[in-house]
């Protein structure tokens, strides 16, 4: 057994033109594993996939209207059963011997970016999948475009994994506006979009290290909620600034001394957002 062996996993909603440049020189490289997620895809990008590559695993999610990337990444791991999981969109193009030189540079302990100054590329990650599902996967509290590979990335971070890099010059994006990238997302104006995820992340980083452990799917989905709900608030009262308070679980330090007298202590984390106007 290739105790380095790969799945590759991407995603697809509306990307069949990509997909049809991206998928054929992965799909014939050796010792690797294929899946491609079809979330819903209207061009039934999974049924092209099936007639033009058997080899390759399709994935179906139905009933998608929206787009939601780390609910379809998170679909993919859970199909795999490598040690080691890559995510690539569908929009990035790799060199034929691209895995097999990727193959020898993979080492535990750490998770893998390509060593690039085109964001593009950021998002493209390889990690052990013991390691992601430790992590807890893609947060799924990101439903719009952008964010969800920055907060795997910190996740990883805090739980003592490395980022290290690999020089990627058989790596390209496929060019594409804006437009694409909202296309299927629930949130259409990408400015508002970047807004919501730069926020959340920042809290997001901010509480996990407060509580010293990964936050839940719970406190994550109510995080997300009051954040949005802040930014409409902005938007709708143009505003100057929102506050979002949040509480934290009290504590009781027991002290010997005060018994019973013990005082619970009630926390809470309070943010101010303003948006430049």
């Amino acid at each position: 057994m290739n105790d380095n062996q790969i799945t590759y996993i991407t995603t697809c909603k509306g990307r069949l033109h990509h997909l049809k440049q991206s998928l054929p020189v992965v799909a014939s490289q050796p010792n690797l594993k294929v899946i491609v997620v079809d979330y819903d895809c209207p061009d039934r990008a999974g049924d092209w996939v099936t007639a033009n590559f058997p080899s390759v695993e399709v994935v179906k999610v139905s009933n998608a209207p929206f787009f939601q990337l780390s609910h379809a990444r998170n679909v993919g791991a859970r199909a795999a059963t490598t040690r080691w999981l890559a995510f690539f969109d569908a929009d990035v193009v790799l060199g034929d011997g691209f895995f097999s030189r990727i193959s020898r540079t993979l080492s535990p302990g750490a998770f893998f970016l390509a060593r690039s100054e085109m964001p593009n590329l950021w998002g493209s990650v390889i990690v052990e999948r013991e390691v992601f599902l430790k992590a807890g996967g893609y947060d799924e509290a990101i439903t719009h475009w952008g964010g969800e590979d920055i907060a795997l990335y910190s996740d990883l971070s805090f739980l003592g994994y490395a980022l290290r890099t690999y020089d990627a010059p058989d790596m390209r994006a496929i060019e594409h506006g804006d437009d694409e990238r909202v296309k299927f997302g629930s949130e259409k104006d990408l400015s508002r979009a970047k807004q919501l995820s730069h926020v959340y992340e920042v809290v997001r980083v901010d509480l996990t290290k407060f509580l010293g452990r990964l936050l839940n799917k719970q406190e994550r989905n109510v995080l997300r909620a009051r954040i949005t709900q802040a930014l409409n608030l902005l938007e709708k009262n143009k505003s100057a600034s929102e506050n979002v308070i949040l509480e934290l679980p009290s504590v009781t330090w027991k002290r010997p001394t005060l018994g019973s007298k013990t005082p619970i202590i009630q926390r809470a984390i309070s943010y101010k957002i303003e948006i430049p106007r």
